[in-house]
């Protein structure tokens, strides 16, 4: 660049998106798990069980009430299989896990 007759060299990079890095948890303003944490929770938990035979290729997080607490109802699809997992909103605990 030039300017008033002096040459600057500025550093730039085009096209670049600032991102969290995938291990940056995202927290809800009342300190509750959201979505995207519920399916990081729901993810790891299947993957350390081993139940799901092929890979993860679609996660979908509901907000739901269970038994008076709310829950995240997280459905992983690995092709034919389907994996449930109930996450506690509050805790982030793994409450349920079934694998169809």
């Amino acid at each position: 660049m030039v300017r008033n007759g002096k040459t600057i060299s500025v550093d730039v990079t085009l096209g670049e998106r600032p991102a969290l890095a995938a291990t940056t948890p995202v927290r809800e303003q009342d300190g509750d798990i959201n979505a995207r944490e519920a399916i990081a929770i729901a993810t790891e938990a299947v993957n350390e069980s081993g139940l799901l035979q092929e890979s993860i290729d679609e996660r979908v997080a509901t907000p739901q009430e269970r038994n008076g607490a709310s829950v995240w109802v997280v459905e992983l699809n690995a092709g034919s299989q389907v994996a449930v997992v109930v996450v506690d909103t509050t805790t982030g605990d793994v409450l349920e896990l079934d694998v169809k």
